[in-house]
């Protein structure tokens, strides 16, 4: 796919990435927030196919409401925009912004297909797609995964993820009750929880899972289980529910090796549960909670576009792919 004439290089002189965001719903707020707090970076533009919304969002957030998205991805002044839309129109809008020369961050998951990411993948020669699993950047999870990588938990033998939520009638009442636009429930809440288990535990060899609606109001699968054998040769155990009937959500992530083992949990990903390591007795959980994922990747995305400065953590098309295909497989496998 032919560039557009911007963007092949920033402007030497600019010392600022400037970002637009396409979708001006609750997790754009978090972009926003991250961009504006990042002393590199600056919020152009915006836009949604609800004018009022869009204009609304630009007035908090002191930037320009674009008429369309023609508009947004023809300013020349705009280097990078973020995807914040129903999961079904990444595709089209990667695409289009990788068209317009831009840099494309795009929320999770990048596609409902491994042939859509593809897709994106092939037109994405310049890397210039950034997949959103700020998840990565959380500090406890940094930590897990520098353990991992060190090889101080050793032989990874187990991988256990669980993802509990509790999300009612009005949670779907919108497009998040459109199977066909979220994906179900795995790529909406698992995906996260997944690029974590693939991180560590590379690709899934064997799947067997099971799927319910356990709630009649559900229009999306509530409740999915699933064991998975890996091709680093650990065994993991997969749990999402949307049905937890509590208010307080989990999110956890346990790993255990021949060497050690780690536990992440509390709401998002964001608090060290434990430790252990055989060989060092003396080692303490540090008192680290920290869930500041957004602020983190746009960043560290700043960084890559300015400097080539490629953060260990960073999501690129590739590992959007690869969480996708998860997704895909997972499904494949389930019994009804």
């Amino acid at each position: 796919m032919k560039a557009g004439p911007y963007n092949m290089k920033l402007r030497k002189s600019r010392k600022k990435i400037r970002y637009g965001i396409i979708g001006c719903g609750n997790v754009a707020k978090s972009h926003a927030v991250a961009i504006i707090k990042n002393q590199s970076s600056a919020l152009g533009a915006v836009f949604d196919i609800d004018p009022a919304r869009a204009k609304n969002f630009a007035s908090r957030y002191h930037c320009k409401a674009e008429a369309s998205l023609t508009s947004l991805l023809a300013d020349a002044s705009i280097d990078a925009v973020v995807v914040c839309t129903p999961h079904d129109t990444h595709k089209e809008l990667a695409l289009k912004i990788l068209a317009s020369g831009k840099y494309c961050v795009c929320e999770k998951p990048l596609c409902l297909t491994e042939s859509d990411c593809r897709d994106i993948i092939r037109a994405d020669q310049a890397k210039k797609v950034i997949t959103v699993f700020q998840v990565r950047f959380h500090k406890p999870i940094q930590l897990l995964l520098e353990r991992v990588r060190s090889g101080a938990l050793g032989k990874i033998y187990f991988c256990s993820l669980t993802i509990r939520k509790n999300r009612g009638k009005k949670y779907f009442s919108d497009w998040h009750g459109n199977r066909k636009k979220t994906g179900g429930m795995l790529a909406n809440h698992g995906v996260h929880g997944l690029d974590l288990m693939l991180e560590i535990c590379k690709e899934p060899l064997c799947i067997k899972s099971i799927d319910r609606n356990i709630r009649a109001f559900s229009p999306i699968e509530d409740a999915f289980i699933a064991q998975v054998v890996f091709a680093n040769g650990a065994i993991g155990n997969i749990e999402v529910l949307t049905c937890s009937g509590n208010e307080r959500p989990e999110n956890s992530i346990l790993i255990i090796g021949s060497k050690g083992s780690m536990k992440v949990g509390g709401k998002v990903f964001d608090r060290i549960e434990y430790i252990y390591d055989k060989t060092d007795n003396s080692l303490r959980c540090p008192q680290n909670r920290d869930s500041a994922g957004h602020i983190k990747i746009i960043a560290a995305t700043t960084d890559y576009i300015l400097h080539k400065k490629k953060h260990t953590n960073l999501p690129f098309a590739e590992d959007g792919l690869r969480a996708s295909r998860f997704v895909e497989q997972l499904y494949k496998k389930t019994w009804r």
